[in-house]
């Protein structure tokens, strides 16, 4: 993959209030080439975006508290 070319693993932020969810989607990137962080809330996304950039965001549309369509604004 293009990813094996880097140096430093791609950081993708994982972002859905459904654990389970969440454990689907970090067994099905997982990989040496992917730094995968997982957060469970809009709020927990937003705080850490503000720290740290991603080259990836995949966020769940359905989330109690602040959706994902917010969190994307």
């Amino acid at each position: 993959p293009i990813f094996d070319l880097l140096d430093e693993p791609v950081p993708v932020l994982l972002v859905d209030d459904i654990e389970s969810n969440l454990l689907a989607l970090e067994a099905a990137l997982a990989s040496p080439s992917l730094r995968l962080v997982s957060v469970q809330s809009g709020a927990e996304a937003i705080a850490l975006l503000q720290r740290q950039d991603f080259a990836v965001v995949l966020l769940d549309v359905h989330m109690p508290g602040m959706d994902g369509f917010e969190v994307a604004r």
